[in-house]
């Protein structure tokens, strides 16, 4: 077996453990968290045909994927994502399902701006060795009027022995429900932008600000160790991934995981 793609899993439940053990509590706008701040985490299975998903509890990888599908069409409302088979945005909506977001809009020129990501992808054809293959999602003046600032805010590539790279950079990192999720998004995103640019999918990096985990999850995100402890030495998944021409031909069904079998599900709530 690999070492290189069993490190991932066995890295997240160490920043669980140092959050826990190092953590400041600190109460914010939606509750209580345990927090530290600054911190990496690396993913290096991409290139093995391995699929970054936790096998210490049930991934519902899908409904991420179809984020990130809706995300690169320019979500505007819960009906976006939920015809792409996500269902959790409802939370972060107006009475009528309107949803004012940078995510995906921002990389995509929505409203008649710029389109980096399409920029993005032209430029690593033609200039793969520049250092200005970067996605930027946060606008400062856009803050206060959004459904939801962005957590992730800028994403940045580089080629490298015939693999694409990325850098993930988040400011809030809810450890339990986000960070997971995340590591599904940039790891799909990332296997797009190869598939489009003709490389391999390389080593995902994550540059995380203020860690946290919220009190009430804590009790759960020690049971999720336990049952990490009865797995962690299986493999990740397989994926497998249909072609594509155009980021926007995305869907929830565009990559393939294969021999998952995971823990059983856990349950955390999702704050607002």
């Amino acid at each position: 077996m690999n070492k290189e793609s069993d490190t991932f899993e066995g890295s997240y439940v160490e920043l669980i453990s140092q959050i826990l053990s190092n953590g400041v509590v600190k109460t914010g706008r939606n509750g209580s968290t345990i927090s530290i701040f600054g911190g990496q985490l690396a993913v290096n299975c991409l290139a093995e045909d391995k699929f970054p998903l936790l096998n210490g509890r049930k991934m519902y990888f899908k409904q991420v994927f179809g984020e990130l599908a809706a995300f690169f069409k320019g979500p505007n409302s819960v009906s976006d994502f939920e015809k792409e088979g996500c269902n959790y945005w409802s939370k972060w909506a107006d009475e009528n399902g309107r949803l004012s977001l940078d995510y995906g809009n921002t990389w995509i020129g929505a409203n008649g701006g710029f389109n980096q990501l399409q920029a993005t992808i032209d430029n690593i054809k033609s200039d793969p060795n520049s250092r200005r293959h970067l996605i930027s999602g946060w606008v400062p003046h856009r803050v206060e009027t959004l459904s939801l600032p962005c957590c992730h805010y800028s994403y940045q590539w580089r080629v490298a022995e015939g693999h694409l790279d990325m850098i993930w950079i988040q400011r809030s990192v809810d450890t339990m429900i986000g960070l997971p999720s995340d590591i599904i998004l940039a790891a799909a995103w990332n296997i797009v932008m190869a598939e489009l640019t003709g490389y391999l999918p390389g080593k995902l990096i994550f540059q995380l600000g203020d860690i946290h985990i919220y009190e009430e999850h804590v009790f759960t995100a020690l049971q999720y160790i336990r049952q990490y402890e009865k797995v962690k030495d299986m493999p990740l998944p397989d994926y497998v991934v249909t072609p594509l021409k155009h980021y926007a031909d995305f869907s929830s069904d565009t990559i393939e995981i294969c021999n998952y079998d995971p823990m059983p599900p856990l349950s955390f709530l999702l704050k607002e």
